[in-house]
């Protein structure tokens, strides 16, 4: 009785779901970017733009063996199909205890798990969870039942919502150079928004993107897998420099794609603390009959 009461006085958090779409992380979160350039059989390529230019980005997990995954792709395409504004996808598969999939990456998925599995497993019980679209690093939609009518107008209204950085003022820029189109030198570099950002981290990551990946074994039918995440480097949270960078192995192609993102994370909410106390006075009266019962029960068998 003790702990019924206890657990009726304080409240604890849930997952809570928008009408079309969750937000990604247990803090405002989000990513911008997508500058992304062809490396492969390249010596060299550069190619910048402003923040207000860059593409939209969708983050997507997924499995050469999913179903389901099939069915949220398509649905995905449709939209994209229709979209007024570029969008730059970034496919991560299954790599972690993964026997049949042969593109998912280690890499992959401990970021995947790092910035987006304590919301995923809040919703729907696991850390990475194909299939899942993440739209501009702010909206999760896993699996294939829809929030709203259907998956077409749930990633339709998580593509038109504002961005957080998206009005902000400055550029993003990635460079690529080498001798012989398979290791060279990434430059990059980005302008941090300057309004708003108190308390907001940021980092930036460079992705290696295959374009088309053909696996006929895969189970799930599709057979072509498109922009399929090969790589991912940690570039940290200055605002430019220069590495020196293999490209991975193509699996049928010479396709591999450079992608720039930038990440960022807002502080937690400020607890707020009511000028009663900790607990409202609804819940310090229920703490005190707790603890009133404990002590009669206790001296009771005294």
């Amino acid at each position: 009785m003790l702990v019924l009461l206890l657990l009726t006085a304080v409240q604890l958090p849930i997952a809570g779901s928008e009408p079309l779409g969750d937000r990604s992380g247990v803090v405002d979160q989000g990513v911008f970017g997508g500058l992304h350039l062809l490396a492969s059989n390249q010596t060299s390529g550069s190619v910048q733009a402003p923040l207000t230019d860059l593409p939209d980005i969708a983050e997507v997990y997924t499995a050469s063996w999913c179903e389901p995954c099939v069915v949220s792709e398509e649905a995905f395409q449709q939209v994209v199909a229709s979209h007024s504004e570029e969008v730059v996808e970034l496919q991560f598969h299954r790599a972690i205890g993964e026997t049949q999939d042969p593109f998912g990456t280690l890499a992959g998925d401990e970021r995947w798990e790092a910035r987006y599995g304590a919301q995923s497993e809040a919703l729907v019980g696991l850390k990475r969870a194909p299939p899942t679209i993440i739209i501009n690093g702010e909206w999760m939609h896993p699996g294939i039942v829809p929030n709203g009518e259907d998956l077409v107008e749930d990633y339709t209204s998580s593509l038109a919502e504002p961005t957080r950085f998206e009005d902000a003022t400055g550029a993003s820029a990635l460079e690529w150079q080498s001798s012989d189109g398979e290791s060279g030198t990434v430059t990059w570099s980005v302008t941090l928004p300057s309004a708003g950002v108190e308390g907001v981290q940021f980092s930036s990551l460079l992705i290696a993107v295959e374009e088309s990946a053909y696996f006929e074994e895969g189970s799930n039918g599709l057979g072509d897998y498109p922009h399929v995440v090969r790589d991912v480097v940690d570039l940290g949270s200055g605002s430019g420099g220069e590495l020196a960078y293999t490209l991975p192995d193509e699996w049928d192609g010479e396709d591999i794609s450079l992608v720039l993102i930038h990440q960022w994370s807002a502080p937690p909410p400020a607890v707020v603390i009511e000028d009663e106390g900790f607990l409202p006075a609804a819940g310090l009266a229920l703490v005190a009959a707790a603890v009133g019962l404990a002590l009669l029960e206790r001296r009771s068998r005294d």
